[in-house]
């Protein structure tokens, strides 16, 4: 499990291990495709890694595990300025949402 506590977010991964010398994050999904949050997720972890005292890794995959037993590893192409930019967005749409179910209340009172 890794931690990142200025983000508010915790996570855990399937599976961090050395890989013909390299260090590898490994998260498993059964969707269909390596989706952006998939992408975005890795980021994270990997980010999350190295403020949880883990080696950070050097590369992420996404392991796509299909119903007949096969996989797909697809890497992960965000890096921490695109985990930076997705937590910026959650918290903006937070607010945002808030702000607007206030100005609602405020209209039906009016």
């Amino acid at each position: 499990v890794v931690y990142l506590p200025d983000d508010g977010v915790a996570g855990r991964f399937d599976l961090l291990a050395k890989v013909n010398g390299e260090v590898v994050l490994f998260d498993a999904k059964t969707s269909k495709a390596a989706y952006l949050s998939h992408h975005v997720q890795l980021a994270g972890y990997a980010y999350g890694c190295v403020e949880s005292w883990f080696p950070g890794p050097d590369r992420a995959v996404v392991v796509l595990l299909r119903p007949d037993g096969s996989y797909e590893c697809v890497e992960g192409c965000a890096g921490y300025e695109d985990w930076q930019a997705a937590c910026a967005a959650h918290a903006a749409t937070k607010r945002i949402g808030k702000l607007s179910r206030a100005a609602a209340k405020e209209a039906v009172a009016a």
